[in-house]
């Protein structure tokens, strides 16, 4: 990609997934995104569907928004709003491109998972499935059960 590096398409593709409720999906990009050294207010916000408080994760997930919202149509407003992170013309294309390729993810892998998909060990422990059966099972779970 030519505007976005990895760490902000795992911005992108983890705030989509939250939007999109693919637990699946949205534990991966929280792994990655925990992985890169991403806050972790910042990466709760964002996994609890959420703007993080870093400027920068925080255009990405709004424009992560708008694009779902109204299905790759920005308002005038949106527009420029999303103008004052730097996102705009090009760059606003590709993240148009970067939001509708992870929901068409999402989409496809919700449905495996309603086909009985078991999630993997490794995405137990991070994303939605932290605070669930699947952390507190490892002791990990920050609430009593």
């Amino acid at each position: 990609f030519e505007y976005f590096d990895s760490k902000q398409i795992e911005v992108i593709y983890a705030a989509v997934s939250a939007v999109n409720n693919c637990e699946l999906c949205l534990s991966l990009h929280a792994m990655m995104l925990g992985k890169i050294g991403t806050p972790s207010e910042d990466l709760k916000a964002i996994v609890d569907g959420g703007l993080p408080e870093d400027p920068e994760m925080r255009g990405l997930v709004i424009g992560a928004k708008y694009a779902l919202a109204h299905k790759g149509i920005y308002l005038e407003r949106e527009k420029k709003h999303l103008a004052t992170f730097g996102i705009e013309g090009e760059k606003l294309v590709e993240l148009n491109f970067l939001v509708g390729f992870m929901a068409a993810n999402n989409m496809n892998w919700i449905h495996i998972i309603s086909e009985g998909l078991e999630l993997e060990p490794m995405l137990q422990q991070v994303g939605p499935f932290a605070d669930t059966v699947y952390g507190c099972a490892k002791g990990q779970c920050s609430n009593e059960l």
